[in-house]
């Protein structure tokens, strides 16, 4: 039974100021006791480490290809070219010209693509097939001199240019495989080399892409590069192995040559059976991390002096047995890595003769191991942007395709998420930018720019508990103020969550909606409508400092969590918050009752 506990005369009033969270979302502590540099909740906005909460920016179409395909591998070919994989086709797209070329379409079917840049060069391999070489060649007929590879090409007509990089010669007629190209050869246009003895001749047709089956490479679900080494792992005849080549001599195409042998030079092969499946590999210093499915292992290519006689061995750096990793991504940070676990960085390899020497962390502890439940790492993707220094990691949550996108700020430690996204890969580019590879559709996008979602609109949520005065009492929100940077067009809604000492929660118990409360005349953007926008939605160039206060007047609740929602195209920053709460008598309680 429930016995009343004599009330205290009077009460205390209480001011909480929260600044908002610049730790991010925090779910393994108990929500009454949570830190005001933590919040439930922060869905489509970034932590800044200022303090701010900062509504992201969108993604924006950059083409489309006919079909419902997920693009599984997105990177940079060339300076003005991306190079994408979906279903069974490797295509370009010329960011100049618009064009997209398809490259090969008759790969195995397969669930994944990995690809590696190397000079001119592009490799890429799918699980199914053998490493497939992409290059750049130029048909020639009458020539009246031979070419000369590593001699610069220029186009008569054109003055376009390139290097050669080697030279198909059938006589008066050839092709030749060219690099470091600048500017458009023209069909018919007379081609010559920079040689001592000018090689010439005419060019015939145009530049064209070409993909040429490596013979000696085995058949393998992911590729890397060391130094002048490509490494390929998860062999198709030994999952857990993991296959290097030759080493570049510098004559072209490079990684013709898989041997293996303990010739200083040549390739080899590693395998570690008791880790399983190799489900990513990426390269820390001189070391290929190889992270499988029932731990991670690690491997060095060294050179030592065998009776006069230079030769290599493999020297094991790390063995361990743990959750392995479905994904990895090599940084200035280290390497991210994920399991079921979460999300992991790995600084250091440590010792193999020293254990626990290792450094390898669980950097996802805050978000407690349930937020983890529903989240698929299968074909997870990762990108890293140098210039905020924040990790997005694009998953699975209850879906069988990518949907969901966890962040996480290096430098504050703060997590948050964003929805709406529907990424299968990911890719960061050399100016720092990060472009997607739909997971529904074959589109790329570029990726945080402009203010909506290719034209749809973005909801935010930021959703945090107002831990104030004694949990024992019943309290009372008098007053609540709050500090936002707002669009002209932006409208917040802010909503309250009461929860009863039983944990019932009653959600929205009081809402309200907070708009600029001034204009200023001649604003750039004001009276503008937005793109698809409806009636009065306009665009500013930057939102403007707003601050407003009420008085929701909630009484007699144990906890009390404010949520801030948007759902508009436009930019706005949510910056602090105060609220006054009022103690008033303590909560009646159980009797506890004594039985010794």
């Amino acid at each position: 039974m429930y016995r009343p506990i004599r009330p205290q005369p009077g009460g205390k009033t209480r001011r909480s100021t929260s600044v908002t969270p610049i730790q991010g979302e925090r779910l393994d502590v108990y929500e009454g006791l949570l830190n005001p540099n933590n919040a439930l909740s922060i869905t489509n906005y970034i932590p800044l480490a200022s303090g701010r909460l900062k509504k992201r920016k969108g993604l924006h179409k950059e083409f489309e290809v006919a079909g419902a395909n997920p693009v599984l591998h997105l990177d940079r070919y060339t300076s003005n070219v991306l190079i994408y994989s979906y279903a069974n086709s490797t295509a370009v797209y010329n960011e100049d010209t618009g064009v997209k070329t398809v490259i090969k379409n008759d790969w195995t079917a397969s669930t994944s693509f990995t690809g590696v840049r190397y000079g001119d060069y592009y490799f890429i391999c799918n699980g199914k097939d053998k490493i497939v070489r992409i290059s750049q060649t130029l048909a020639y007929d009458a020539q009246t001199a031979n070419f000369t590879a590593g001699k610069i090409l220029t186009g008569g007509t054109s003055g376009a240019t390139a290097i050669i990089l080697s030279d198909a010669d059938g006589g008066a007629t050839g092709t030749l495989t060219l690099g470091n190209i600048s500017g458009v050869f023209v069909d018919n246009e007379t081609i010559t080399d920079n040689n001592g003895t000018p090689g010439s001749a005419t060019v015939n047709g145009t530049l064209t892409y070409v993909a040429t089956t490596v013979s000696a490479a085995p058949v393998c679900s992911h590729l890397a590069i060391l130094n002048a080494r490509l490494i390929a792992s998860n062999l198709s005849t030994d999952p857990s192995a993991c296959q290097y080549s030759a080493v570049d001599a510098g004559t072209n195409p490079p990684f013709d040559t898989w041997s293996n042998t303990s010739t200083a030079t040549a390739g080899g092969i590693v395998r570690d059976g008791k880790a399983g499946p190799i489900l990513a590999t990426e390269i820390l210093g001189d070391i290929v991390v190889n992270f499988a499915q029932y731990g991670k292992w690690a491997f060095r290519i060294e050179q030592i002096d065998s009776s006069g006689t230079i030769v290599k061995i493999d020297q094991t750096v790390i063995d361990i047995e743990d959750l392995g990793g479905v994904s990895a991504l090599m940084t200035n940070k280290g390497i991210f890595y994920v399991n079921k676990a979460g999300v992991h960085l790995l600084t250091s390899l440590g010792q193999s003769n020293i254990p626990f020497s290792q450094q390898s962390f669980n950097i996802s502890t805050a978000l407690d191991s349930a937020y983890f439940e529903n989240i698929d790492f299968t074909g997870s993707t990762m990108a890293y942007d140098r210039v905020r220094e924040i990790l997005y990691v694009s998953c699975r949550k209850s879906s069988s395709s990518n949907n969901y996108v966890i962040a996480y700020n290096t430098q504050t430690k703060a997590f948050a998420r964003i929805s709406g996204w529907n990424i299968a890969s990911f890719f960061m580019d050399v100016d720092s930018s990060i472009w997607g590879g739909s997971s529904l559709a074959t589109k790329v996008y570029r990726c945080f720019t402009d203010n909506d979602d290719d034209g749809t609109k973005i909801t935010t949520e930021y959703y945090q508990p107002i831990n104030v005065g004694d949990p024992n009492t019943w309290r009372q929100l008098l007053q609540f103020m709050i500090q936002a940077e707002l669009s002209p067009s932006s409208v917040l809604t802010i909503g309250f969550d009461k929860v009863l000492p039983t944990g019932q929660v009653l959600s929205n118990v009081n809402t309200y909606t907070m708009a600029p409360q001034y204009a200023v005349t001649g604003e750039t953007g004001w009276g503008s409508m937005a793109y698809a926008g409806g009636y009065g939605e306009s665009i500013v160039t930057l939102p403007l400092p707003c601050y407003d206060q009420f008085k929701p007047f909630i009484r007699n609740y144990h906890d009390i969590r404010v949520r801030i929602t948007s759902f508009d195209r436009v930019p706005h920053t949510v910056n602090l918050f105060t609220a006054d709460v009022k103690e008033t008598t303590p909560i009646r309680q159980r009797m506890i009752t004594q039985i010794t």
